[in-house]
């Protein structure tokens, strides 16, 4: 229920207070009042309420006059009929290996990090080379100052690990991003959009899921998300704690990436007001290729269990 209707409720619904004999009434002259008694106006008489309802009518009014969200319609449309039918409601691909079955490697690991990290370099220089995509610079979302942490408590927990060269599928994720920006800011807003929102939702959990299993339940900060204004204050701890086992669910970060989340949205869907409509459809057009190439650093991950002599290990 609204706060202006509900409000207009209770003024319908409110029980006849009885007056007291020294309660004000507006047909009462002020010449009337016995001295020494206080004015008694009831709550829901009070002027200044009608106007806090008249207010939050007006601002309801607005939002409803507020242009249809690009990112919560059609881009968002077509990125959810490119998952499996068994991701969403809305996916319209078959099935595939649930990433549950996946069985990569600790060196598997490393090698989807260096290439993550190579993809959210791209994408963060992009911003803040850009001036039009000033807008979108340090909204927290990104993920390479995490990434760097991480790649260096896989090198403490395994000296065996050694840092690897960006693989192919980071490299050529990296190229495409460059290319797109040179295409224009609305088809390079697909690939933005789509990575950085897909690592916050199912990225999120592929990563916990991996943690559990490769790292004892260490939850990367690859996986962990901070308000922006609080990350320099908290440098120094996460550095600290890479050399320990830190376990947790992230669970606690739920609101604080919503929160990021919706606030790139915003900035997203007012960037969009000032496309055309063929501008758009080539944003929408790209995400084929956005899933394609996000894919491709997962391939990383993507490993089928071990078999020895035709059994699995």
């Amino acid at each position: 229920v609204k706060p202006a209707a509900a409000f207009r409720s209770l003024l319908r619904t409110a029980p006849s207070l009885p007056r007291h004999p020294g309660t004000w009434s507006r047909r009462t002259p002020p010449s009337s009042l016995s001295p020494g008694l206080q004015l008694h106006i009831p709550v829901h008489h009070h002027p200044t309420s009608l106007s806090a309802a008249s207010a939050t009518e007006a601002e309801a009014k607005r939002e409803k006059r507020a242009p249809p969200s690009f990112i919560n319609g059609p881009l968002r449309r077509a990125a959810m009929k490119l998952h499996t039918r068994d991701q969403a409601k809305e996916g319209e691909q078959p099935a595939q290996t649930p990433f549950t079955k996946w069985a990569p490697g600790l060196a598997d690991f490393m090698q989807f990090l260096v290439d993550s990290k190579h993809v959210f370099e791209t994408l963060e220089r992009c911003v803040n080379e850009t001036a039009e995509l000033k807008a979108l610079r340090g909204s927290g979302l990104e993920r390479t100052a995490a990434l760097d942490r991480d790649v260096r408590y896989l090198l403490e927990l395994d000296p065996s690990l050694s840092v690897p060269p960006v693989g192919q599928p980071g490299r050529a994720y990296a190229e495409l991003l460059l290319s797109k920006l040179d295409e224009g800011i609305p088809v390079f807003m697909n690939h933005y959009y789509n990575t950085y929102f897909a690592h916050s939702a199912g990225g999120r959990m592929i990563g916990r899921r991996m943690c559990d299993t490769l790292l004892g339940g260490h939850l990367l900060h690859f996986y962990r998300w901070e308000q922006p204004d609080t990350h320099t204050a908290t440098e120094n701890h996460h550095h600290h704690e890479q050399g320990h086992h830190a376990s947790g669910s992230g669970s606690g970060d739920r609101s604080v990436i919503e929160g990021l989340l919706a606030g790139v949205r915003e900035k997203i869907d007012r960037m969009a007001l000032s496309w055309t409509e063929e501008e758009k459809q080539k944003c929408i057009d790209e995400t084929p290729n956005a899933f394609r190439y996000g894919g491709g650093l997962l391939s990383h991950l993507a490993k089928p269990p071990k078999e020895s002599a035709g059994e699995a290990v």
